[in-house]
């Protein structure tokens, strides 16, 4: 894991555009645009290109959850793995959330000029967008969400994420997600 690390670290810092603070946020009279350089359903290059930006490691965020499973999903996207088309939708949009909401973090802590987060703060602040996008990814499209899937859905997310279950984070997110959906089952049984 390490030298593949390394190596896209390498590949990347070769052959794209370097994100500082002059190209990583462009702001408009809306608030924060998001460089589509740098944001994209297709592949998880994004979260590489925040490790050069900000060196978290083989182990921070950025790497061992964001890349990580971006890469799972992306790969088990591509090959179906017995999604339903409701869950490649959900899952495209959750994956687009959750690098919109770390980039919003970054653009307003430059706005704010403040120095970056520490690699700590950018994972404890990236876990907490995760509830949020899984329950509605877009804003724009409520019935998106993690509650809406199909039960053979929720068993081939099990698989891709598997021993992840072992840690504590994750289990937060589950809680808040599950409370989540509740909370909307409530309010459309009212």
């Amino acid at each position: 894991m390490k030298m593949l690390w390394i190596m896209s670290l390498l590949i990347l810092s070769f052959t794209t555009p370097a994100l500082s603070s002059d190209n990583l946020c462009l702001n408009s009279d809306e608030g924060f645009k998001f460089d589509p350089l740098t944001i994209d359903n297709v592949d998880c290059s994004y979260y590489l290109h925040r490790e050069i930006d900000q060196t978290c490691g083989p182990s921070g965020y950025y790497v061992d959850f964001g890349y990580k499973f971006c890469s799972k999903f992306m790969f088990a996207k591509r090959h179906w793995l017995d999604f339903s088309p409701k869950a490649y939708t959900w899952l495209t949009n959750v994956g687009l959330c959750l690098q919109k909401q770390l980039h919003q973090e970054r653009c307003e802590s430059l706005a704010a000029d403040k120095e970056s987060l520490s690699c700590k703060a950018v994972e404890s602040y990236a876990m907490k967008s995760h509830p949020e996008c899984y329950l509605m990814p877009d804003i724009n499209r409520p019935h998106i969400s993690i509650c809406n899937l199909a039960p053979t859905d929720y068993l081939v997310l099990t698989k891709v994420i598997k021993k992840t279950f072992l840690k504590k984070s994750i289990w937060s997110q589950m809680r808040l997600t599950i409370k989540g959906c509740g909370a909307r089952i409530f309010k459309y049984l009212n």
